[in-house]
């Protein structure tokens, strides 16, 4: 089983399965089905490069690595998000004096955005677990709609 903890951050599963259980990662699920189906044909790929018959495991497997080679599971979004924390941190820098917008965004980016963008990939992951059959069920479905065995 392909597995993911960030390196660089502390993030605590505990914490994440406590956002998870509030239902604060929805969204996360909703992208990572998604990203399942939009990706169904590579993952499927994926999955038999391992087992020319692959089963949950392997398409489990397979929606890991696929994740942890793009880096994320939409792009648009994480980016929207990431510039809600920037724009968090310029409000809270301008606050205490710091007046040059571009500079506290080339900080926050030099200090936060990997840190960030693993422990979106973390969430991920924690997601993935709770939502597995779902993934797998959802993978399927989008290859028949596609119409390839």
């Amino acid at each position: 089983m392909v597995e993911y903890y960030p390196q660089t951050i502390y993030y605590p599963k505990d914490e994440v399965e406590k956002k998870w259980r509030n239902g604060d990662l929805a969204h996360v699920e909703t992208r990572l089905l998604e990203f399942v189906r939009r990706h169904a044909m590579t993952l499927v790929d994926v999955a038999k490069d391992d087992n020319e018959n692959p089963g949950p495991e392997e398409y489990l497997d397979a929606i890991r690595i696929l994740v942890l080679s793009k880096g994320t599971i939409h792009p648009p979004a994480e980016m929207a998000e990431m510039i809600r924390e920037i724009n968090k941190e310029i409000w809270y820098q301008g606050e205490r004096g710091e007046g040059n917008p571009q500079k506290v965004r080339d900080l926050w980016e030099q200090k936060y955005a990997f840190q960030w963008s693993e422990a979106r990939l973390f969430e991920t992951f924690v997601v993935l677990e709770h939502v597995a059959p779902k993934a797998v069920q959802t993978l399927h479905e989008a290859v028949k709609a596609i119409g390839v065995q």
